[in-house]
This record gives C-alpha cells, structure tokens and sequence, in this order.
C-alpha cells in the first residue's frame, strides 16, 4: 500500500514529461486523421462484404437479443479490419516528414511499472466515482447504451469482440487521437490542453448513438487519458488503461444481470 501511495503521489507532482514531437502541420495532422478513419472503413467494408450488419433499433433496446450468427461474425470481422487498418496508417504517416515514429506517437518513452498501477488504480477511482454518481438516477439510460452490445457477447463470436474491444480499440484510438493526432495540435497556440480538449471531443464524436451521460462518461475518460499522457509522457500509459477501462466494463456486462 505505501509503494502505491509513493507511485500515485509521484505520478500526480512533479514536472509532466509530455513533449508534442510531430512534423505533422495542424491542418494536414486532422484531414489525415479522417481520411485515415474512412481508409478504414472503406477496407473494412471491402473484408467483410457488406455494411447490412447493425442491429435493428427496436431489436438494440430489447433485454435479451437472439443471437444472429452470421450477422456478429461480419460486425466483429468489420471492426477489427478497421482498427487494424487504422494502426497500420497511423504508424506509417508518423514516420513521413523525418518524424520519428516512437516519438512522434510517444511509445519512446519509459514509464516505471509502480506508475502503470498507479495510473490503472486512479482510472478505477474515477470509473467507480463516475458510476456512483450516475447509476442511481439514471440505470436504465446507462443499460440502454449497452444493450446494443450483449448480442455479440452472447454469440460464438464472443472472443473476437472481445478483442476488438479491449486491444483493438484502445490501440487504434489512443494512437490515432493521442498519440498523431494530439502531438500535432499540441505545438500551436492551442497548447497541451488546448489539443487535448479538441482530441477529445473528436474521440467522443466517434461514440455518437450512444445517450448523453454515456458521451460524457466518454468525455471524461478521454480527459484523464489524455492527462495520464501529459504527465507521463508514454502513450502506452493511457493506452494500457484504456485497455483495462474496456475490460472491467465487458467483465462486468459478462457478470452483471441485465
């Protein structure tokens, strides 16, 4: 307990060691972004063949959900070839313009284990805060935003979402929105915070369909991913803890009597 209480005093004094290392202007940094989100979706599309696989809006907000077989497989193939995709192009253009691809993406930096666990334990903190705050007044509006997940859950397909939602996700969004994209922003006048705010609210925008205090609940962890960031200086911080963010919420869908 003292070696957690040192590691999160550690990781919330002292001096942040950010630093925004992209060749990348602004501009260019965002038209990439998008055009690398719709690179994406395009080669996706092309993967699995079609787009007809979303589940119908009335079906989304039933309690329980028949599983469609085919359907789950094709959804959960088109999310990882986007992620994938996303990955591959992200890590290419970091290295164009003489950038340095570790440093442009902040993966060149090395973060002690003691801060990775502080950094996880904090993120359940503030989960836990949020959640206990939101869930005695507004329960059914947070089981609406997750209702439309518990098919694929439910499906032999099961092991690939949960790939898709506790690696691929976390590794293609922190990696687009903070790592190429918030190390471009980060050097205009916007500043550390400035860009974070922006990149945030874009990661948020790629959670449309869900409630309010669902976008919020997004909106807030993307903050504090971005402030781990800031003060460690290693994407692979927040990256990790987004990682774990995902997996408590797919753990507790797996467990939780909805």
């Amino acid at each position: 307990m003292r070696l957690l209480i040192a590691a999160t005093r550690e990781l919330l004094t002292g001096p942040p060691a950010y630093h925004a290392r992209s060749p990348w202007r602004p501009v260019f940094a965002v038209a990439a972004a998008f055009a690398m989100l719709g690179a994406g979706a395009v080669v996706a599309t092309a993967l699995v063949g079609t787009l007809d696989f979303a589940p119908a809006m009335e079906a989304a907000r039933q309690a329980t959900l028949p599983p469609d077989e085919p359907r789950t497989w094709a959804m959960a193939v088109w999310l990882l070839g986007m992620q994938a995709t996303v990955i591959v192009l992200v890590v290419a253009a970091a290295g164009l313009f003489g950038g340095r691809r570790a440093e442009v993406l902040a993966l060149d930096q090395s973060t002690p284990a003691r801060l990775f666990v502080a950094a996880v334990v904090l993120m359940f903190l503030v989960q836990a805060a949020y959640n206990a705050i939101v869930l005695p007044f507004a329960r059914d509006t947070v089981l609406e935003d997750v209702k439309p997940v518990l098919e694929p859950l439910r499906s032999d397909a099961f092991w690939l979402f949960a790939l898709v939602i506790v690696v691929g996700a976390p590794l293609s969004e922190e990696i687009l929105f903070r790592g190429f994209l918030q190390s471009a922003l980060a050097q205009t006048r916007l500043g550390y915070f400035g860009a974070a705010l922006l990149t945030t609210l874009a990661w948020t925008v790629l959670h449309a369909g869900y409630s309010g205090l669902g976008l919020l609940e997004v909106f807030i962890a993307g903050l504090f991913f971005s402030w781990l960031l800031w003060r460690t200086g290693n994407l692979w911080v927040p990256l990790v803890c987004h990682a774990f963010y995902n997996g408590v919420v797919l753990l507790a869908l797996l467990v939780a009597p909805i």
